[in-house]
């Protein structure tokens, strides 16, 4: 699941709206805590070692700078014959401590986990068996051949495809992108085969949902390990859509990854 840069696309109306990558629509505190470890997560380049520490550094920034500003308040009530029993007084104290734990609940890799599947619907993989492959494994300073299980992480797509429309912008996006009568080749949309394909003949708003695969070298491309840890990858991406969103890496979403 990405957050990269929300792109601008114009509406008919010739309002503005955004591509959410993703966008919670709660509001208390915390989520800005949990909004901001989405958008760290989901960047391309950003690895979950480098998101927990991340969150570690800023937590201690926070909780020293909101326990210096509190002190700070209450210092300054007290000296003006302000009583801390005071009802405002202390729902002013209780949202200083609520902005000091603001990251307690996702400060690990695990509490992020289990706080974005319970509150956030995230889409697991799903491990495949697909059979077994030989392996070469080291006993006892001999080599050995060995059967080991083949599997693969398998995104659901229609779980992801869900996720993605059950947010109102989504949806807009999809109904604002029509098919253009202007004789000019855009898109699939456009082109003589999607008249005449059976499914978009009698369903043009039907989802054309492309995959492609690519190869991913998980170690240093110019080491002795190449081609050993070879990640293959297949991705998916709904492409009736505004060209400003298909061409986006948030809109680019990975459906399978397998050893290769």
């Amino acid at each position: 699941m990405e957050s990269s840069d929300l792109s601008e696309a114009r509406t008919p109306a010739n309002e503005e709206t955004v591509m959410p990558s993703p966008v919670f629509k709660t509001t208390p505190i915390s989520d800005s805590a949990v909004s901001f470890v989405a958008k760290m997560y989901s960047g391309s380049n950003v690895t979950l070692m480098d998101v927990t520490r991340s969150v570690t550094c800023v937590k201690e920034v926070l909780e020293r700078t909101v326990e210096s500003l509190q002190n700070s308040v209450s210092s300054a009530l007290t000296s003006i014959g302000v009583p801390h029993e005071n009802e405002q007084v202390q729902s002013l104290m209780s949202e200083f401590e609520s902005a000091k734990h603001m990251f307690d609940e996702i400060d690990t890799p695990f509490k992020m986990n289990k706080h974005f599947s319970e509150k956030f619907e995230l889409v697991k993989p799903k491990e495949i068996f697909l059979g077994h492959r030989a392996d070469t494994l080291r006993k006892h300073g001999q080599l050995k051949q060995v059967l080991a299980p083949d599997t693969c992480q398998y995104v659901p797509i229609i779980d992801t495809i869900k996720f993605l429309f059950s947010n109102d912008q989504m949806q807009h996006i999809y109904l604002s992108s029509t098919k253009h009568n202007d004789n000019l080749l855009r898109n699939y949309s456009d082109g003589s085969q999607f008249s005449s394909h059976p499914l978009f003949r009698i369903c043009p708003e039907a989802l054309q949902i492309q995959l492609y695969y690519d190869d991913v070298e998980t170690t240093n491309p110019l080491g002795s390990k190449t081609k050993i840890h070879k990640m293959g990858a297949v991705y998916f991406t709904i492409r009736n859509l505004p060209p400003e969103f298909t061409s986006s890496l948030a809109h680019i979403h990975l459906c399978m990854l397998f050893n290769s």
